[in-house]
């Protein structure tokens, strides 16, 4: 059990045990904590000795002051929990209403903004994480941590249009070594390494496997290696698919 630091009232270690027993989050216990300081800098007592008209008049003082809806609301929420738990004198904040939080619409961005607004970054990887951002709802957090082996078309289709379709999924297929090479030559290649591969199923008894022309390469972008880079996968790529057999393979 942790001891009382000397420096707390009793009131007050109460009303934190009693939010430590509830594991309420530490954001929640500092503004639990704010609002019963608050009443007690307003009333020059000690805030247990609040009656319900003190507890009223209060809150008609925070919206006489100017007290955001959002804060007033978390302020009475948290004289709320000390009044109802740590006195357990719920009847105090019987006169506390909490108030309506106005809710307004996000702006939406027109088309030529939201382009304006791609093009501003300063490369095409946060060109194209911000395009993925907003065109999917996705987090800052989840765009990072994507992976090309994530998508599964048949999945998507089926999920967000209740279509069925043929499996199909694209994998991440880079060589290491070329893929590293390829962007020390253009550090802003990485949307065009031939690392994309598709595995569809296009009928019953035949599966295609497509993968980007690394040749593309060469005319996209500027860059001294990228030749010998492309020359390289295509090289490999072209391995694979004369050992995929029956497999029918092709370059895009």
């Amino acid at each position: 059990m942790n001891a009382p630091h000397p420096t707390v009232s009793p009131l007050r270690q109460r009303m934190l045990e009693d939010m430590r027993m509830r594991k309420l989050a530490p954001k929640t216990q500092t503004a639990y904590i704010r609002a019963v300081r608050r009443l007690a800098a307003y009333l020059h007592r000690p805030p247990d000795t609040a009656t319900v008209e003190d507890l009223r008049n209060f809150q008609l003082h925070l919206v006489d002051e100017g007290t955001s809806p959002t804060t007033l609301n978390a302020t009475i929420t948290g004289l709320k929990f000390f009044c109802e738990i740590t006195l357990d004198r719920a009847e105090l904040t019987a006169k506390m209403q909490p108030v309506h939080v106005p809710r307004t619409l996000p702006v939406v961005l027109s088309r030529e903004e939201v382009a304006r607004l791609i093009a501003a970054a300063p490369n095409l990887k946060h060109q194209t994480a911000l395009s993925l951002a907003y065109a999917t709802g996705l987090r800052a957090n989840e765009v990072v941590s994507l992976k090309v082996s994530d998508i599964d078309s048949q999945q998507a289709m089926k999920a967000k249009l209740g279509l069925d379709m043929l499996p199909y999924r694209i994998l991440g297929a880079c060589n290491p070594p070329l893929a590293h090479q390829a962007l020390q030559a253009a550090p802003d290649i990485g949307l065009l390494l031939p690392c994309n591969v598709t595995v569809r199923q296009a009928s019953h008894d035949m599966v295609v496997v497509g993968f980007l022309d690394p040749q593309v390469m060469v005319g996209l972008v500027e860059g001294t290696g990228i030749k010998a880079v492309s020359d390289a996968a295509e090289e490999r790529l072209r391995r694979v698919c004369a050992s995929l057999g029956g497999s029918e393979a092709k370059a895009v």
